[in-house]
């Protein structure tokens, strides 16, 4: 501090002498100290220094410094924001690839409880193509991924991930979630080497997807199992074929009504209907997977949307109940007498008829719009086929003797 004083004394006269005339001063200079003022100014007072404390004002101190403060002015730092590629490249992602059908009632299920659920959760670091196998596009896709993994056939949902494959609704729902978590552990998956992917991705981006023509599905679908549609398309024809042979049948019994026969035939085919109906309900209803022929592709038939009644009732079930309805009322027409027997085989026959062509309906669905066959599904639509014909003398005669009545 004395430091300045010192220093603030030594520049006074240049100061005053540079001061413009006429200014009030802050102090009167007499005699002596205008003489000094002439002279350049006073020399330094000789005051008594503290020793060790001030030698020189023009050397510098050796302790005790006078503090400088600097104001600096504080700087913000930004991290840059990261582009999704950037995004990509530091977090691990997972590539999924899930080929489906939009006629399959386990495909929705499994976009709806597990895909999308897992979707939202991780977020940036999920990524999932979804590929339709109605399309002709998605359906080469999908030969080519049963190809990759040596498998002569599968159905949908059936969904790839890394190397690993998951088919059907149960193990994606069980297996999916930590095989994601196992492939984000060690650093993502990326798309998986099938043939044809690399290829569909680079198409796809900035192009809507492509759309089946007006009937492309319907050969795409046809074209699937081959062998398996074939006998779909075999059993269609006799079925349709059986079918007018029965009207022209009709029109010969309306000419004249013979003795109504017993139907011996009915139970016997019930019984095997019962079977074969209560399977597919099991199949249906515990959502297990089905033991399928040397052809066909019956899992896929299953899981579809018609495999289940305005999307409730499982046709498996509905088959219980029409093959049980059936031998129900086969037992009365032949226990019970009068009125009573002859309502039995008419409604007996009537039921046989609605399940023919219920039967004739769902045969073409999976060749033509499903795309599968179902050797178990057209086991049943040969009974049905066979119940009608069986049904159908005893169901006429018993509708002969009521039409007075009705009447």
């Amino acid at each position: 501090m004395i430091r300045r004083i010192f220093v603030l004394l030594a520049l006074s006269p240049i100061l005053l002498s540079a001061a413009p005339t006429g200014l009030p001063m802050r102090f009167h200079a007499g005699a002596p100290e205008a003489e000094n003022l002439q002279q350049a100014g006073p020399d330094r007072p000789e005051i008594p220094a503290r020793p060790g404390w001030l030698k020189s004002a023009d050397a510098a101190p050796e302790s005790d410094p006078v503090p400088t403060l600097t104001a600096t002015a504080p700087t913000a730092t930004f991290a840059p924001v990261p582009s999704p590629q950037e995004k990509s490249r530091v977090l691990p992602v997972a590539r999924i690839l899930l080929f489906f059908s939009t006629t399959c009632g386990h495909c929705r299920l499994v976009e709806t409880e597990v895909v999308s659920p897992l979707q939202e959760r991780f977020a940036d670091q999920l990524e999932i193509l979804r590929i339709d196998t109605r399309l002709e596009t998605g359906y080469g896709l999908y030969q080519s991924a049963l190809a990759y993994f040596g498998l002569p056939r599968a159905g949908v949902p059936f969904l790839v991930i890394g190397r690993q494959y998951l088919l059907g609704s149960v193990e994606i729902k069980e297996l999916l979630e930590p095989l994601i978590e196992q492939a984000l552990a060690q650093g993502g998956a990326d798309w998986p080497d099938i043939p044809g992917i690399r290829e569909y991705l680079a198409e796809r981006q900035g192009e809507a997807p492509a759309a089946a023509g007006e009937w492309g599905w319907f050969w795409n679908n046809l074209r699937r199992d081959p062998a398996g549609n074939a006998v779909s398309v075999a059993v269609l024809a006799g079925m349709l074929a059986s079918l007018a042979a029965a009207a022209v049948r009709i029109r010969s019994l309306l000419a004249g009504f013979p003795p109504a026969g017993r139907g011996v035939l009915t139970p016997a085919l019930c019984v095997v209907g019962l079977f074969v109906a209560g399977y597919l309900a099991y199949v249906e209803v515990f959502r297990v997977e089905a033991v399928c022929g040397p052809v066909g592709d019956c899992n896929t038939v299953q899981t579809s949307s018609y495999a289940r009644l305005f999307g409730i009732l499982p046709i498996g079930v509905l088959g219980v109940f029409g093959y049980g309805a059936i031998l129900a009322s086969w037992i009365v027409s032949q226990t019970a007498s009068g009125r009573l027997a002859d309502l039995a085989a008419a409604a007996g026959f009537a039921m046989s008829l609605f399940g023919n062509l219920f039967s004739i309906y769902l045969t073409f669905l999976e060749p033509f719009v499903i795309g599968a066959s179902c050797l178990w599904c057209l086991t049943s639509a040969v009974l049905m086929t066979a119940l009608f014909w069986a049904s159908l003398r005893p169901g006429l005669a018993a509708i002969h003797a009521l039409a007075p009545d009705m009447g």
